[in-house]
């Protein structure tokens, strides 16, 4: 039967001892809002340089994913829907398009497909890509990740699961391109056993690329893991498990790691860096991304009052001490879904926050949208 997948967003709480600013309530009409059609699952966010972005979520009544450009403005300007669902993060081309990898859910074996599409949502090509990853029989494949490195080349993982059996394995694959040239360049098995799961990956500047994820069946670890362009493993880090992993980033040639309680940091050669616990056992909170700015860090939490939930977004050091914080959101109004909040930096330097809310009287959830500066102050 197949396995049901969540990926948890990461909790960041103030760190005990810290002295942030004292954080200012904005008052609603500062706020715009957007409700979709339909009950949509935000999978992520993420910007374009012409200095808009785009959410991506998913529409499972009908095994479809969505796309919703907007603009600095906070505007919809443009809208995309595509068969398929659970796409992988956008790998952005030099020609102004950005591919995905999702998986069919029509198709009994969940067919991994591919879209080409350009930055104004127009669909430039898809294709079925079974051939190039083959699901072995009794087994289903899962957590697709993509990610162009340095010199062009697409690496693609994915989670290959046999029914019935505690048998997950990293698989880990890399082509030229996957519509015109898709044929393999090499294909291995990362993982130092079977059981491992990736959950994130990405490119780094020096060519290569990082992997994460987490093993809850020997040893019940979480990994970082660093691979040349060619796919050989350069180092491997573990980490004590502490619920799910979710992000991971570059800033300064160092690389940072962090799951539910704690952010890691390792050097370029993957020695220590880091360790830090953000957990004060008080707030219950989901983070999907942290964006390097200024030798700063931001992020989001949601935060809980008396008053209710709130949107907050963070502003730290690079040591990870909150330096202020700032709450958003609709007093008695709305409740924040704690997983469902996301981050991003438009090209002129503006951050915009993503936040799902449950909202009574309207049927499905809608989309708080938050433009603010690097002091966290409301742009307008």
């Amino acid at each position: 039967m197949m396995k049901f997948r969540y990926i948890f967003m990461l909790s960041v709480i103030c760190f005990a001892g810290c002295k942030p600013e004292i954080e200012e309530t904005v008052r609603p009409f500062s706020i715009q809002t957007f409700l979709p059609n339909g009950d949509n699952q935000i999978k992520y966010v993420f910007d374009l340089p012409d200095n808009s972005f785009v959410i991506v979520a998913n529409h499972r009544e009908t095994n479809s994913t969505k796309f919703y450009k907007f603009n600095r403005d906070l505007k919809l300007i443009d809208s995309l829907v595509v068969k398929g669902q659970d796409f992988s993060k956008p790998a952005l081309d030099d020609d102004g398009s950005f591919i995905m990898m999702g998986e069919d859910w029509d198709d009994p074996l969940g067919y991994a497909i591919a879209y080409k599409i350009s930055y104004d949502l127009k669909l430039i090509t898809r294709k079925e890509i079974s051939a190039l990853i083959p699901a072995p029989v009794n087994s289903y494949l899962y957590f697709y990740r993509l990610v162009r490195l340095k010199n062009g080349n697409y690496v693609l993982i994915y989670t290959e699961e046999t029914y019935n059996v505690v048998q997950d394995k990293i698989v880990m694959m890399a082509c030229k391109d996957l519509f015109t040239d898709s044929k393999l360049l090499w294909r291995i098995y990362p993982a130092d056993h079977d059981g491992e799961w990736s959950e994130n990956m990405i490119a780094t500047t020096d060519g290569g690329y990082l992997i994460c994820g987490h093993d809850h069946e020997h040893g019940n670890y979480h990994f970082l893991n660093k691979y040349d362009e060619n796919g050989n493993r350069i180092w491997a880090v573990q980490f004590p498990s502490t619920l799910s992993s979710y992000e991971m980033w570059e800033h300064n040639n160092n690389y940072y790691y962090a799951n539910w309680t704690h952010v890691y940091g390792v050097h370029q050669d993957g020695s220590p860096l880091i360790d830090k616990d953000h957990s004060d056992g008080t707030t219950t909170a989901f983070n999907s991304v942290f964006i390097p700015y200024k030798d700063n860090f931001y992020y989001t939490r949601t935060f809980f009052d008396s008053d209710g939930s709130w949107f907050q977004a963070i502003k730290s050091d690079p040591e990870f001490n909150i330096l202020k914080t700032k709450k958003y959101g609709n007093r008695g109004t709305n409740t924040i879904v704690d997983f469902q909040r996301f981050l991003v930096q438009l090209t002129n330097g503006e951050f915009v926050a993503v936040a799902t809310v449950e909202n009574a009287g309207i049927n499905g959830n809608n989309w708080l949208l938050q433009r603010f500066d690097a002091e966290l102050e409301l742009t307008e």
